[in-house]
């Protein structure tokens, strides 16, 4: 039962009923819980959207924008979030094992994903900053494309 009750489709909100179409189509149909509580605030609910649409224009691949939002979660201790990554991530190819190290904080055994891994942490641990030995360190292993601006 959720706590914050969500807008459905066909709410008879011209604009609601846009966004979560938008949200049906990239989800197979399906609206998502969280995205039905964002429609209480329309302005919201698109900012959403067009934020991940951005983030998906990134060099970061889906798989490791998932291990990112795991990360996070983890961290954030939401199980909601947990859960609804978790199922992306195995979407998007991780491996049960890599899983299972990532939601326990341990390091997973794909190099990249290691690497994202790891980056999520330094930037969690220093307030959205990554600083130039992690920078250095990731390197070779991530583009510069990737990276974005360091301290």
């Amino acid at each position: 039962m959720s706590l914050i009750p969500g807008r459905e489709p066909n709410c008879g909100c011209e604009t609601t009923d846009a966004l979560l179409g938008e949200v049906a189509k990239r989800f197979g149909g399906y609206i998502p819980n969280f995205h039905k509580v964002l429609a209480n605030s329309p302005p919201v609910l698109e900012g959403f959207i067009r934020l991940h649409g951005a983030l998906g224009k990134a060099e970061l691949s889906g798989l490791d924008r998932e291990v990112v939002a795991l990360e996070v979660s983890r961290r954030n201790e939401c199980g909601y979030c947990t859960a609804a990554h978790s199922m992306a991530a195995r979407k998007q190819g991780l491996a049960s094992d890599d899983l299972n190290k990532l939601l326990g904080g341990n390091a997973v055994s794909a190099s990249r994903q290691a690497l994202v891994q790891q980056a999520a942490k330094d930037i969690l641990d220093n307030q959205g900053r990554l600083g130039r030995m992690s920078m250095m360190t990731m390197s070779p292993g991530l583009s510069s494309g990737t990276r974005t601006c360091s301290t």
